[in-house]
């Protein structure tokens, strides 16, 4: 933001202050979650397979085999990225980190 508003202005601009600007309007800094990026196949997957279950009893859901899974990264961690939001507001595209798999740097267990 203060480069944006660096470039458009030619002042310069402490990042405190904008953070300043952004709490005083009702705004606050938020951990990005982390999803996979999903393309429209995989969107459209996923809707085909919910209005298929739809009508599933908590019956069938019983016979069904949930798993938990625990990553583990070959070298550092995951980083966190931030984001500022309103409070009460949902999850947009904006405060979501996409992540995608590639190489060999950690370990699904």
């Amino acid at each position: 933001m203060t480069k944006a508003f660096s470039n458009v202005t030619n002042q310069s601009l402490y990042p405190n202050i904008i953070c300043h600007h952004f709490k005083k309007s009702g705004m606050k800094a938020v951990v990005k979650s982390k999803h996979p990026l999903l393309s429209a196949k995989h969107c459209e997957n996923h809707l085909d397979f919910a209005i298929a279950h739809r009508d599933w009893s908590i019956e069938d859901w019983k016979r069904v085999i949930w798993s938990d899974e625990t990553k583990i990264n070959h070298l550092g961690s995951d980083e966190r990225k931030w984001a500022w939001k309103k409070p009460g507001k949902g999850l947009n595209d904006r405060l979501v980190q996409g992540i995608v798999k590639f190489g060999g740097g950690s370990v699904m267990v």
